[in-house]
This record gives structure tokens, sequence and C-alpha cells, in this order.
């Protein structure tokens, strides 16, 4: 009988390792290359996935407009399903996983989508958000998925998600604002915007009338400071003229102003009353810096004091002829936030 030495069992052994570990490795690279192979596809599909949720939600907003503030959000719902379908032929088995309608807050980007029952204020905006998936067919398969989840690979998304708003009298020409700022607090407190008009005082059952100045306060809101708009230029003269003239220049939502803390008016420049005039909603007032303008509030001035208290007295106005004015019948296109 043949007998192996120490060393020759050694060889043996050495060899035989070799060879299982040439075939483990070889099934570790075949299925690396199959995984890597379905990441490509994944990301692939989720680019696929995105443009055709963005198409759709966009679709849906630009349903919103012709109703704001009384968005027709059945129309925009049936809109953006079909923009799904009509993607479909070019990307087969999308699949609509959820078309969802509301307001959207411009100022908390990471909250969700809003009831369409709610009253929405100033930094509220009608939106469609829109999630859009695809059939099971794309999935990885059993090779990768194996070893995915031996290494604990992340987990790639195959559902995209957009979210799209609309918004009106978003932007004013030059020449059709008043310079006199207000906070989104007392926007929110005193104009009904589900319904673009006044909030009644339930006394009176007219719009409840205000006075707007630096020096008053509304409760815990300030009513409103005086703005040189996008210059910095605090003092009489400045203001004077701009309650003269309106803004310099056209300014639009987004957009930062500069308001006057301290400022007590525009010295003896008139202002005149009854008028009907838009003034800036802006998110709130800090030290003296810029702030941004979120929305453009139709105000009838009842009464101008120049002196002594200088406020500017009065009440919001459904009838927005001077928002009408402003934004010369511009509408903002439907724009993704999401």
């Amino acid at each position: 009988m043949r007998t192996h030495s120490i060393g020759e069992r050694a060889h043996i052994r050495q060899h035989a390792s070799a060879g299982v570990l040439s075939a483990l490795m070889a099934a570790v690279l075949l299925s690396a290359g199959v995984l890597a192979i379905d990441f490509g596809k994944f990301w692939a599909l989720h680019g696929e996935l995105q443009n055709a949720a963005d198409a759709a939600a966009l679709a849906g907003a630009g349903a919103l407009e012709p109703g704001y503030p009384r968005p027709d959000w059945s129309r925009a719902r049936t809109l953006a399903t079909l923009a799904v379908s009509l993607n479909s032929a070019a990307t087969p088995r999308l699949a609509v996983e959820r078309i969802q309608t509301g307001y959207w807050n411009l100022n908390q980007p990471r909250a969700s989508l809003r009831p369409t029952g709610i009253t929405p204020g100033a930094n509220d905006r009608p939106a469609v958000m829109v999630t859009v998936g695809h059939a099971p067919a794309r999935q990885p398969d059993a090779s990768g998925r194996l070893l995915a989840s031996l290494l604990a690979m992340a987990h790639i998304p195959v559902s995209a998600t957009a979210v799209a708003v609309i918004a009106v009298a978003d932007h004013a020409a030059a020449g059709t604002v008043f310079p006199l700022a207000i906070p989104a607090c007392l926007y929110d407190a005193y104009w009904d915007s589900a319904n673009a008009r006044p909030r009644n005082d339930p006394i009176t059952g007219r719009p409840f009338i205000l006075k707007i100045g630096a020096t008053y306060r509304d409760g815990a809101c300030p009513s409103g400071r005086w703005t040189s708009f996008e210059n910095d230029a605090p003092g009489a003269a400045p203001l004077g003229r701009l309650i003269a003239h309106g803004n310099p220049t056209g300014i639009s939502t987004g957009d930062s102003i500069w308001t006057q803390p301290g400022a007590t008016g525009p010295g003896n420049a008139a202002v005149s009353a009854p008028a009907d005039v838009l003034l800036p909603v802006v998110a709130g007032f800090g030290e003296h810096r810029a702030v941004p303008i979120v929305a453009f509030a139709p105000f009838r001035i009842t009464v101008a004091a120049t002196h002594g208290g200088r406020y500017i007295e009065g009440h919001f106005i459904a009838d927005d002829a001077a928002r009408q004015r402003a934004s010369a019948g511009a509408v903002a296109s439907p724009t993704l936030v999401r």
C-alpha cells in the first residue's frame, strides 16, 4: 500500500483548498457582476420614475390655476393620472402608487402635504403630490437579491415622488405696490386665503378694521413696517418718493425687501385716502434686514395719519383690482418643490 508523507498530504490539501477558494471567488465575482448590472438597472429605472412623477405632478398642478383660490382638486388628480399613462407608452409598466392633492407650505419643505379642507395661510400653495412605481419585472434576480442581502446592501428605491405647486399674483409690476409691509401672521389672521377675501368681524359683518404702522401691534403680531423695497434706504425722503411712485422695479414672491424698524412714516408726504393699494406680505420681522415676500395683499386705505401716530387705517378688500393691475394678468406656471 502506498503511503503519503506528511509533506505530500499537506500539498494535496493546499491544492484542494485552492480549488474550493477559486470556485467560491468565481461565484462571488459572477454574483457581484449580476448585482452591478441590477444596480445599474435600478438607477436607470429610478430616473425614469422620477421623470414620470415630475411630469405628472406638473400636469396636475397646472389644472389648479383656473379655479384658484378654489382649486379643482378632482381635475388635478385626473390630469396627473393621465400624464402617467401617457408616459407609460415610453416606459412600460409604470404604475400610479398614489396621487394626493392639498396645500404645500413653502416655508416647511420637509413637511407633508396638508389636507384640502384647511384654511390655507400665506405660505400655503395648492399642490399635487404624485408617487409613481414600477411593476416587479425589473427587480433583481435571485443571485443578485441573495448577495445584496448577504452584504446588507442599501435599499434602492423603486418608486419616485414629486410635488408641484401653483400660485397666482406672485409678481407685482413696478409702481404698483405700496411701501408698507405686513407680516404673514397678520395676513393669515384677517385674510381668508381659501376664498380670496377678507375675514369679517362677527360684530359688524364687515372686514376687520386694521391700523398698520411701525408702532402699532395687533396682539402678539406686529402690524407692519415701512419698506424701502430692494434698496436699504431708511429715512422720510425715500419713503415719501416710494409712497408717491410705488416700487421702483418689479418684485415677486420669494424676493427679499428691506423693512425699516423704528421708521415712523414719511413726514409730511401725503398718503391718499381712500385708496386701494397692494401691500407686500413678508415672512416676518426681525432686526434691520431684508425679508422674503410670501404674498401680496389688496388693502383699502380709509384713514392716513401722517402726523403723530403715523399709521394707515383700513381693511383688506375682496375686490382685488389692485392685485390684477399689479400682476398685469400674469399667472405663475406650476413649479416643482420636491
